[in-house]
């Protein structure tokens, strides 16, 4: 948690609702480090912040996909 709580106050420059004690708040720690392309040190972070952006690039390609085939079908 010490490399996570350096992550919210060193990189973060949204603020992160809840502080890194929950899910919600490890979450938006882990975007905002991924989206400034800070390297982390601790692998159990690495591997999390790996998850947290295949399933939010997954859910964005999702919602692209829906916005298609909705404009297709006006």
């Amino acid at each position: 948690m010490d490399e996570l709580d350096g992550l919210l106050h060193e990189i973060c420059v949204m603020q992160v609702p809840g502080g890194s004690e929950n899910t919600y708040g490890k979450v938006n720690i882990l975007l905002q480090t991924y989206i400034s392309r800070h390297n982390m040190d601790a692998f159990s972070l690495v591997s999390d912040q790996a998850y947290v952006a295949q399933v939010t690039n997954t859910q964005t390609a999702y919602s692209k996909i829906l916005c298609i085939t909705d404009i297709l079908r006006i």
